[in-house]
């Protein structure tokens, strides 16, 4: 019995671990890692994973998750939105210096622009 790899290549099944219509992906190998005491927000459209004790994320901290650095060009902008908040705060925008209550699932976009 084989099945196709991301790359379309044939693999063979493994006898202990086939491979299911609804569950693609070999059981060791997960697509993502299982991390039961995370809470995973996504960030322009990728999976962040952050730590079960952060309550908060501030505007740096999200500008970070998105684009994997910290704020040093004073001629860019960057405008943070955000989806599906906890009840205190379900959507809204974030600026400098203010920071937001997360949860599992939360939803944040992040936009980078210069000033002209």
């Amino acid at each position: 019995m084989f099945s196709q790899n991301k790359n379309g290549q044939q693999k063979p099944n493994h006898p202990e671990h086939p491979i299911h219509p609804e569950h693609p992906i070999h059981p060791e190998h997960p697509s993502k890692p299982e991390h039961p005491n995370r809470i995973t927000v996504l960030v322009n459209g990728e999976e962040k994973m952050l730590l079960p004790h952060v309550e908060q994320l501030s505007y740096e901290e999200i500008v970070k998750l998105a684009y994997g650095t910290t704020l040093t060009n004073p001629n860019t902008i960057y405008t943070v939105a955000y989806s599906n908040g906890p009840s205190s705060n379900p959507k809204g925008t974030l600026t400098k210096g203010r920071s937001v209550w997360v949860k599992e699932g939360m939803v944040f976009n992040v936009g980078k622009s210069d000033k002209s």
